[in-house]
């Protein structure tokens, strides 16, 4: 125990710096820590707000999201209707405006043919009719005219497809 005591009284500082030292460097690290950990809490506060605005930018990403898919399904539905018969599409398309005056009856497809009979209150919407067909690439250029039918005012247009029918655009 003498030989404890002496020890002790002959070197100080090392005893007081090994019984200090644990002590003093938790108390450093306490306070090294407590200031990193308030930095992070800064910086999660920060990254937290930054998710916030960017969950709430993201909101209207996923309704063009769904959007763009509804619209590739239209766009799908329409290819496949329109896909081998697009002439006949646009026949239909051309035929569904058609001007005032004129009252279609029969409307008949067959391959490369279409027969249109109907009725008309006088020429003009006639003519118009027949030139809406002539300025389209529907059916050949220029060989688009009304036949007079059995009955005042009634019509037949036949129209055949131009070479472009069997092509895909």
């Amino acid at each position: 125990m003498q030989s404890i005591l002496a020890f002790i009284k002959n070197h100080k500082f090392i005893v007081l710096i090994t019984l200090l030292g644990p002590l003093l460097y938790n108390t450093w690290l306490y306070y090294d820590y407590r200031q990193k950990l308030a930095a992070q809490r800064e910086v999660n506060a920060y990254l937290e707000t930054e998710i916030f605005e960017t969950k709430r930018w993201l909101e209207p990403i996923k309704d063009l999201d769904r959007l763009k898919a509804e619209l590739l399904a239209r766009m799908e539905i329409s290819q496949g209707l329109t896909g081998p018969n697009r002439k006949k599409f646009q026949l239909l398309v051309l035929l569904s405006a058609l001007p005032e005056g004129i009252s279609l009856q029969v409307l008949k497809m067959q391959e490369a043919e279409v027969n249109i009979s109907g009725t008309a209150t006088s020429t003009a919407p006639l003519e118009q009719l027949v030139d809406t067909i002539n300025k389209t690439s529907i059916c050949e250029s220029g060989k688009v005219y009304p036949k007079p039918g059995k009955k005042p005012g009634s019509f037949s247009i036949n129209c055949f497809f131009g070479y472009g029918y069997y092509d895909e655009f």
